[in-house]
This record gives structure tokens, C-alpha cells and sequence, in this order.
């Protein structure tokens, strides 16, 4: 079913409740430890308090330990999985080709599992229409979507929240390559998984940067027609996550090859938690793993080819794909850009200070 997700495009300036703030990471819940929700406001409290709460919550205290159980429970046997076909290959048993299928096949099926270990039971979809597109950004339709295209755009944009939007992705489109931080190298599973999935890591230890290999990649996917749809690249353009209302400004760096790109929003409902990722801390885990249910909605968009202006300016490329993913998902724009961060946690502690001061 489309429908139209458009509404008046908004500025983060015009938001009164959240003026001289940064209210790209404020925590609009009542658990998070730093949030900045109505229940933050009745009265002061001691930063332990809502944990001691929530501990006497015996629904809680029967999910928290559960799922810290079985994620990693789900990601070894997903290591275990990997590790059994990669000796099969390394003898001689089984081509390339299967090994790749078979790792494609076990990680959306994984990805299914983590999900619904971790609350996410189902995510509903709408779809914003070419004609929506064109309105929005004031062109006409065949300059965005050629009838001409004949293969779905190989890089996929989107912005990021949680820790489930890896997942979150692969369910939706299959076996996906991402751009990942040169850090999560140093996590011994996660490594294996990513370089399976024939990941892309920026970082310093990066040689001449990942943009000399994403142009390959394009390359290979338009020119040959054995390359698999599946193996789509997935870029985070924003380059860290925010509290999924709010978009920030993009990076070039998926721009700057000037080949079109496939946008997509996800979007979470909350009330108790914000699941929007914020750092490596326990509160974080436990607020989310607490829940009952997590609510997603994904936004799919039509494809976005670049006008010749666009091909040459990729800040006005990416700048144009932004204003796009707002307006079509009635997100606001966010009013930070800053250096890609191992974590959001300082913006989230800066944002969400006490209303008395």
C-alpha cells in the first residue's frame, strides 16, 4: 500500500520546547538515564533510582537477563555457522559461490531471530510515490526516476538510530554489504560477520579511503549482469546515530561517486525508551532490552539519480537527498555536523541537562 508521508518541511530552529538545545539527542522517554521526558520532570531524583524501580518490574526482570541471554547465544551460533562453511571451503567441498548464498541465506535468518529476541516483533512499511518525490523537490519525475534505469541503485542510504537497524535492514533487503566504523574490527565476532558480508571500514588504517572502492564496486554492479541485487552497499551518510527524529547533516563521502542512490527512513514509536543508540553503557541495554515491544516504521523512497549538477557538487547531492528522506518521513533537520564520533553519548549528556539549568 503507498501512501504519502510528506508534510511541511520543518526546521529544528522552530521547535520552542527544545530551543537552546541540541535537540538532536534529546531523549524525549521517561527511563532513559539521561532523558530529558515529562517524567524527568516531577521531581529529583538519584540517577539509580529508576533502575532500583524498574528492578522490582518482574516482567522486566525476566526479559532483561533472557535477552542478554539469547542475543549472543543467536550471534555465536551464527559465528559457529560461518566458521562450519568456511572450512568446507578451505577444503575444496564447497565453490565460493554456495559459501557466499549460504551466508546470505543464514543472516536474514539470523537477523530474524535478533529482532524478535530484542522486542522487534514486526515493522510496518509505507512508501513514498516518484510523484511525492518530484513535488518535494521540485523537479520533474523522469529526472529523478528515468524510465530508463535498469537496475536498482547500488548504494542505499539511510538514517541510523539503533542497534537493530543492521537487522532492520537485512529483512528488508536481503544480504547487504554496510559502511562501518574501523573500530568494530577490534569486537572478535562482529569482525568475522563483517567481513563476510564483505563490509567496507572507514578509519585512519583505511589506505586512500573507502570512495576508490565503492566506485569499483558501481562499476562491477552495472557492468556485469551476474552481480547479485542482494550485495547493495549500505551507507549511514549522517556517520552516528541520533534520537530518530531528527536527521543531521550528511556526509559526501556516498555522494562524491555521483551514482544514484536508494533512500529509506526508519522510524521507531516510543514512549517509555528512546532505543536511539547513544553509547556502550548498561542503562542503555537495559532500558532497551526491557521492553515489551519495539514499534518500527520504514519509509522506502523511489530512486534518486543526480542531475549534472548534482554529479559535480556532492554536498548540493547530498544536501538534495536529505531534504528529500525530511520531508518524506516528517522528520526535522538536525543542526549538527561534527566529526564521526565512537559514540553519541557526549551530545546526549550536553542535550539532556537539567530543566533547571
Amino acid at each position: 500500500t503507498q501512501s504519502t508521508w510528506g508534510s511541511q518541511f520543518k526546521e529544528s530552529s522552530i521547535m520552542s520546547h527544545h530551543s537552546g538545545r541540541q535537540a538532536d539527542y534529546i531523549l524525549a522517554d521517561s527511563r532513559s538515564k539521561y532523558a530529558y521526558g515529562p517524567f524527568k520532570d516531577i521531581q529529583p531524583r538519584h540517577p539509580v533510582f529508576g533502575l532500583v524501580k524498574n528492578c522490582f518490574l518482574g516482567i522486566v526482570c525476566m526479559l532483561f537477563p533472557l535477552r542478554c541471554l539469547l542475543v549472543p547465544s543467536i550471534l555465536c551460533f551464527y559465528y559457529v555457522y560461518l566458521r562450519f562453511f568456511l572450512v568446507l571451503y578451505g577444503i575444496g567441498l564447497i565453490s565460493s559461490s554456495t559459501r557466499e548464498k549460504a551466508a546470505g541465506f543464514g543472516l536474514v535468518f539470523i537477523c530474524n531471530l535478533l529482532l524478535i529476541s530484542c522486542g522487534v516483533y514486526k515493522a510496518s512499511r509505507s512508501y513514498v510515490t516518484p510523484q511525492d518525490a518530484s513535488r518535494i523537490l521540485n523537479r520533474p519525475i523522469e529526472d529523478i526516476c528515468p524510465p530508463t534505469a535498469d537496475r536498482p541503485p547500488y548504494i542505499l542510504v539511510s538514517n541510523h538510530v539503533s542497534i537493530v537497524d543492521p537487522c532492520l535492514v537485512a529483512t528488508e533487503l536481503g544480504f547487504s554489504s554496510f559502511v562501518c566504523k574501523e573500530s568494530l574490527l577490534k569486537i572478535p565476532i562482529f569482525s568475522l560477520l563483517m567481513q563476510q558480508m564483505h563490509c567496507l571500514f572507514a578509519g585512519k588504517r583505511t589506505k586512500g579511503g573507502v570512495i576508490p572502492v565503492i566506485q569499483k564496486r558501481i562499476q562491477a554492479y552495472y557492468q556485469r549482469e551476474d552481480f547479485p541485487l542482494e550485495a547493495r552497499l549500505v551507507i549511514y551518510p549522517e556517520a552516528t546515530t541520533t534520537n530518530g527524529d531528527y536527521m543531521l547533516a550528511f556526509h559526501d563521502g556516498a555522494f562524491s561517486c555521483g551514482a544514484p542512490v536508494q533512500p529509506f527512513v526508519l522510524k521507531y514509536s516510543y514512549k517509555n525508551f528512546c532505543p536511539g543508540w547513544w553509547g556502550t553503557d548498561l542503562p542503555y541495554f537495559f532500558g532497551f532490552f526491557s521492553q515489551l515491544y519495539h514499534t518500527v516504521h520504514v519509509v522506502h523512497f523511489p530512486p534518486y539519480h543526480p542531475s549534472a549538477e548534482e554529479k559535480t557538487n556532492a554536498s548540493l547531492y547530498a544536501s538534495n537527498v536529505r531534504k528529500l528522506m525530511v520531508e518524506g518521513a516528517n522528520m526535522y533537520l538536525g543542526s549538527l555536523c561534527g566529526e564521526i564520533q565512537e559514540s553519541p553519548l557526549k551530545f546526549v549528556r550536553d542535550a539532556n541537562v537539567k530543566k533547571s539549568q
